[in-house]
């Protein structure tokens, strides 16, 4: 395979791996799961920023909820914190149109980016779909959460069904079970019967799963304050200003030009 649009990635693993097998595996088990995709420096860069990040979230939690979809072009960077029936989770929200924080912040997005190329090549799809907007407004950006010891879950839920085709989904963990956390953690649900994922993740892998099956993450434990860290690149179709009703986009215009002057 060829590796130009693969800078921040294993460039010996990119190069060996067999879409036909992913496909056929993904088709027959629910998942995939690539080793040695990032290597042990990255992990480890990404671990330590990560956890500083979130450290920081733990002592003032973000006021804003998590939301899952309903993101508008041009949207800012932001940090958000829910605490309810379905979850109970740290994310930090980054659109590729907002500039880095840090370097390993950008680190991050850019191994977003590479292995969503690697999504649209195991979906048959052009390989910069996602980062390359178009007329549907489709494109990813990127989420890493923080689910905090004792008590951080995503309830059990499907992003689609089975009878409407796959909806492929990635995640990477930065840190890992049985090394960082114990218990817990992500799980597919295929058949009546429940995957420990994270059992199954050495660092450096990065899962691929039809998110048309039942998926959740349990709580788990942790020697320090940090429970578990993931990133993912979703897919999403960004709400485009005329999108909105125009009485909206007045209430808006208003809300903006008051802004201003009291920032003067």
């Amino acid at each position: 395979m060829e590796v130009q649009n693969f800078n921040h990635l294993l460039q010996s693993t990119v190069k060996s791996l067999n879409i036909e097998k992913i496909n056929s595996k993904i088709d027959n088990e629910g998942f995939c799961i690539l080793n040695n995709l990032l290597s042990d420096e990255t992990i480890n860069q990404l671990k330590v920023f990560w956890s500083e990040e979130f450290k920081k979230q733990l002592n003032e939690k973000p006021n804003i909820n998590s939301v899952r979809g309903n993101l508008h072009l041009g949207e800012q960077d932001f940090e958000s914190y829910s605490d309810n029936a379905e979850w109970n989770i740290f994310r930090s929200f980054s659109f590729y149109w907002n500039k880095s924080k840090s370097k390993e912040h950008k680190l991050t997005k850019n191994l977003a980016a590479e292995i969503n190329c690697i999504r649209n090549l195991i979906e048959g799809n052009e390989l910069l779909r996602g980062i390359k907007y178009d007329e549907s407004c489709y494109g990813i950006y990127l989420s890493v959460s923080h689910y905090p010891p004792n008590k951080g879950f995503l309830k059990l839920h499907t992003d689609g069904h089975p009878d409407k085709g796959r909806l492929l989904q990635y995640m990477v963990n930065i840190n890992h079970k049985n090394i960082d956390y114990f218990d817990g953690g992500l799980y597919l649900e295929r058949n009546g019967k429940f995957i420990d994922v994270d059992a199954m993740l050495e660092p450096g892998s990065v899962i691929f799963f039809d998110g048309a099956y039942g998926h959740g993450v349990s709580a788990v434990s942790s020697k320090t304050e940090i429970g578990r860290l993931a990133f993912f690149g979703i897919p999403t179709y960004f709400v485009r200003k005329s999108d909105i009703p125009p009485f909206v986009r007045k209430l808006e215009k208003a809300y903006l030009g008051i802004k201003r002057r009291i920032s003067k």
